[in-house]
């Protein structure tokens, strides 16, 4: 288990949440989810299998560690490492356990002090984004270069053209015989350059998905912004909540800082594709399916780690899923339920909608105008939110929403984002038929008050239309489940 040394204070904590199983969701993040009954123990100092494991701190056999090919060497400097090492443990033989009494303390450090090696990972990045262009274009160096020397005879008919312009019409016709046979070497260019179609299409396909958040600038008199971030000499100890934070901040669309931020953190990006493509099986397409980027994704040569698994007769994914960790589903379904509502949330009363600017954990709900009744065309992130299967209410669209929910603790504290944990309590509600957002926890319906632009907790009044709450979309079906224990 590891615990937590704070980083100024070194004061020792325990493992926040207690015991839980290693899971994952199905963009790749580390997860922790409840031992379920089944794997309970009347001692709660036993050992409990886990599915995957938090990093890099573990005890095994040695030899038996070799044997399994220890890590993954094309694995590159940090990330993704525990779920390879961890579905090999599992899928090859082995079994992996949690020992509560046995715990470790770990410092999380506010920045790290050095740099990786190997330098400036975009360049990094970079080289292994174009190399595939080098190797086609590197052939056309010998059939261009014979273009030398049929060139060079050019110099002395073209220095007369320093005369006056008066002189060109008769001293350039003589041109049309030195430069007829320059069409024939020309003309076989035609042949290599076709080919550079299909290496460059695949760039295209990553591309698309930034159309809809850039359709906006089609339309005449847009304005853009253009955003500098100075990374310098700390580009290596990038941390991706830092860049993401400040993207949001600027009220950078989701997908675009999503698209800047895997191209910035590169490394874990591969490593990940790599663990999906060696272990996972049919199931990387539902990462895939969330990261459509990732399909494009080199992962290096794996004809080793392919070779290993076979060596050493490994299990499939979909053994791993049945039987090891099959309660993951329950929390991170590989296809997602539908959502109950989603969409802007608009007031009865004020006609204001819901708007978070900041998607941070500790921001406030605001009213502001609605972007619809703006007429700026496409949504403000900031006013799009689900109320999905999990019964909280999160930024975004069903398909694409953030790690944020809304979260009260009271019956007169203000609305705020809070970290989703996905447990209900606190980030479960409501949307019932008279339009009200209840919050069970604390048996009060969200309010308003559109002068200060507030949004807080209150207690219900249905004849309040302060309280009633439009979503742009529903599912009546998804909602009479939701509510078929609560009479309003």
């Amino acid at each position: 288990m590891i615990d937590v040394i704070d980083h100024d204070s070194f004061a020792y904590d325990m493992q926040a949440g207690g015991a839980m199983r290693g899971a994952f969701d199905w963009e790749m993040y580390y997860k922790r989810i409840p031992i379920p009954p089944e794997l309970q123990h009347d001692d709660p100092s036993e050992p409990f299998e886990s599915p995957v494991m938090a990093g890099g701190l573990f005890a095994v056999d040695r030899s038996w560690f070799w044997e399994l090919g220890g890590y993954d060497t094309g694995l590159e400097i940090w990330g993704g490492e525990q779920y390879e090492i961890s579905f090999k443990v599992w899928m090859c033989g082995g079994r992996m356990e949690d020992v509560p009494c046995s715990r470790v303390g770990h410092i999380y450090r506010k920045y790290v002090p050095y740099k990786v090696p190997g330098g400036i990972s975009l360049a990094k990045s970079l080289h292994r984004s174009l190399s595939h262009l080098i190797k086609p274009l590197s052939h056309l160096r010998k059939p261009l270069s014979h273009l030398r020397k049929p060139l060079s005879h050019l110099r002395k008919p073209l220095s007369h053209l320093i005369k006056p312009l008066s002189h060109l019409i008769k001293p350039l016709s003589h041109l049309r015989k030195p430069l007829s046979h320059l069409e024939k070497p020309l003309s076989h260019l035609r042949k290599p350059l076709s080919h550079l179609r299909k290496p460059l299409s695949h760039l295209i396909k990553p591309l698309t998905h930034l159309r809809k958040p850039l359709s906006h600038l089609e339309k005449p008199g847009s304005a853009v912004r253009i955003l500098f971030f100075d990374f310098s000499s700390a580009f290596n100890t990038i941390q991706p909540r830092l860049p993401r934070d400040k993207l949001e901040t600027v009220g950078v669309d989701y997908n675009l800082s999503e698209w800047i931020l895997d191209y910035l953190t590169d490394r874990p990006q591969f490593n990940l594709k790599r663990v999906a493509e060696v272990w996972m099986d049919e199931y990387a397409e539902y990462i895939y399916q969330r990261r459509p980027e990732y399909r494009h994704l080199s992962a290096g040569d794996m004809t080793g780690q392919k070779e290993l698994r076979a060596k050493l007769n490994c299990k499939n994914f979909r053994w791993f899923m049945k039987e090891v960790a099959w309660d993951l589903p329950k929390h991170y379904p590989p296809v997602e339920p539908p959502a109950a509502a989603w969409g802007e949330i608009r007031n009865v009363d004020s006609g204001l909608c819901m708007q978070i600017k900041h998607f941070v954990s500790g921001s406030p709900i605001r009213l502001d105008a609605c972007v619809k009744s703006r007429a700026e065309g496409s949504w403000s992130h900031g006013q799009v939110l689900t109320l999905g299967w999990r019964e909280d209410i999160r930024v975004g669209d069903p398909l694409h929403t953030r790690k944020v929910c809304f979260d009260a603790v009271s019956h007169n504290s203000p609305v705020t984002l809070y970290d989703c944990h996905g447990m209900k309590g606190n980030q479960l509600w409501r949307y019932r038929k008279d339009l009200s957002l209840f919050h069970p926890v604390s048996s009060s319906c969200i309010d308003s008050s559109p002068t200060e632009r507030r949004v807080f907790m209150n207690t219900c009044d249905p004849q309040s239309q302060s309280q009633h709450w439009v979503f742009e979309r529903t599912n009546a079906t998804v909602l009479d489940h939701f509510n078929r224990d609560d009479p309003h």
